[in-house]
């Protein structure tokens, strides 16, 4: 599901995020506290400030019932955070040279009844033109000709899936935990079947990956490796979004935009706010400029950013729905020294 984040305007001069004092820790932490208590926010928050971790919490319940409270090694639903994993699997085939991201989707699936002009790059930063709600990814209506518009798609991410297996010859759950888990030491995670879903199997739009905020710093780490990737590694990180007009997504209403206190801008529709993404189907925003993915289901919000340029890592997790994280994310932006405002919906 789309998202909407709030973006901070430009701090004063310096060229990275400056630490905060215990101080304005405290009274953040104080912050986070006030949102638990008062039922907006459920789980675990971490920040990095120049690869040093300066702030790491959790509050609220993992299971109200039972009285067991969140940690920060809690593993969380991490929504559409899963979309990173297969934009780095993608870069890393990209990278070994077996694909490229002109490739031609029917070339690696012959057997699919995608368009035959669609390409990976395509699939990557939502400019295919499929559309979600279609029962099969091989579903042809387009909602427009592809590279033409952009669409925020989840059967996108589900066809890249179904690429990583053809490519690489292993299931993809599989190739995710040996090429990206388990480089980054990740050996907590788990994955189980959506909640609706009464089957055992887990396939990638079936799935729930659930982690911890831990978990998700040492693959922002694997991220900005130098070592890991070469040559798609400036790519993957860039904060350059493609100049495709954007197409608006229903994902967020007129009346959530107005409990955030956002405003709405004339050429938006009632149905929703559309995104920017760089060439690897990162999302892109700016003020400081910064990559990654946030999203949210009816169980889960969660916010993923890292900014390459000002050197700093966030990351939310919640186990309820509702605005909590991005009231925290605006918190974790004051912290850091930003002004409020909305930039890039």
């Amino acid at each position: 599901m789309r998202k909407i984040l709030y973006l901070i305007g430009l701090y004063a001069s310096a060229c990275y995020a400056q630490p905060p004092t215990h101080q304005q820790l405290d009274q953040f932490n104080q912050t986070l506290q006030n949102f638990c208590h008062a039922q907006q926010f459920s789980g675990a928050v971490l920040i990095a400030v120049n690869d040093k971790i300066i702030f790491e919490r959790a509050c609220g319940w993992m299971d109200k019932k039972n009285h067991i409270v969140n940690t920060i090694y809690t593993r969380y639903e991490v929504s559409e955070i899963r979309h990173l994993f297969t934009s780095m699997a993608i870069a890393k085939l990209v990278d070994e040279q077996k694909i490229s991201l002109t490739t031609r989707v029917q070339s690696l699936l012959p057997n699919s009844q995608i368009a035959p002009d669609i390409t990976i790059a395509q699939l990557l930063n939502h400019t295919s033109g499929i559309m979600d709600g279609k029962k099969n990814s091989s579903d042809t209506l387009l909602a427009f000709r592809p590279g033409t518009n952009q669409l925020y798609s989840h059967k996108n991410y589900a066809i890249l899936a179904s690429i990583i297996a053809a490519v690489s010859k292993q299931d993809y759950m599989r190739f995710i935990n040996d090429n990206l888990f388990q480089p980054a030491n990740i050996t907590s995670s788990n994955y189980t079947p959506n909640y609706n879903d009464k089957q055992a199997t887990c396939q990638w739009q079936k799935c729930r990956y659930n982690l911890s905020i831990a978990d998700l710093y040492k693959f922002s780490r694997l991220i900005q490796s130098n070592t890991f990737l070469s040559a798609t590694s400036q790519a993957l990180l860039s904060t350059q979004p493609i100049n495709t007009p954007a197409q608006l997504n229903e994902f967020v209403s007129v009346s959530q935009a107005k409990l955030f206190n956002l405003e709405i801008p004339q050429t938006f529709s009632e149905f929703g706010f559309a995104g920017e993404w760089n060439s690897f189907g990162l999302a892109v925003w700016h003020e400081p400029d910064m990559v990654g993915q946030s999203g949210k289901t009816d169980h889960a919000s969660t916010i993923f950013v890292i900014s390459p340029t000002k050197k700093f890592t966030a990351i939310v997790l919640s186990n309820i729905k509702g605005p909590g994280s991005l009231l925290v994310y605006k918190a974790i932006k004051g912290l850091l020294g930003y002004s409020v405002e909305i930039n890039n919906l």
